[in-house]
């Protein structure tokens, strides 16, 4: 489980497990940075660098990683479980999300991320990538 904070949005997200599921692992945090391996700070300003986040950004982020972490516990696959929210596909029929979570704590997905100033909340679904920089084959331990 993983919180990342920016000015006014927020991430919160768990990892995949190492063994393979059925419907391909959830990724890890660097498998969703679209910027890695690149410099993402090399060509900011000292105030876009700052981790200075809104006031109550923690304390919400803190809350929902928790909400999260009790749904993976409670779910009958745990760690394992499959996010209930589907990867984005063009293909509408296969994009609908299971009709009743199967956790008796509500659904599990996979990301949340949250910005405070539209009032949004998503819930997202990101595979992981086979060259990621941190959860690949090619860089984990067997």
């Amino acid at each position: 489980m993983n919180a990342a904070l920016g000015f006014d949005t927020y991430l919160v997200m768990r990892h995949g497990v190492p063994a393979p599921i059925e419907d391909g692992r959830l990724g890890c945090y660097f498998c969703a940075d679209i910027v890695a391996p690149v410099d993402s700070l090399a060509d900011r300003t000292l105030d876009q660098m700052c981790t200075v986040t809104r006031p109550g950004l923690a304390a919400l982020a803190g809350a929902t990683a928790v909400e999260l972490m009790v749904s993976v516990i409670q779910h009958p696959r745990g760690a394992a479980a499959l996010s209930d929210v589907p990867v984005a596909t063009t293909n509408a029929a296969a994009s609908t999300a299971h009709a009743e979570p199967e956790s008796p704590m509500g659904y599990v997905p996979h990301q949340i991320r949250g910005a405070l100033a539209r009032f949004e909340t998503l819930k997202l679904t990101g595979r992981a990538y086979d060259r990621c920089t941190a959860c690949s084959e090619a860089v984990r331990p067997l």
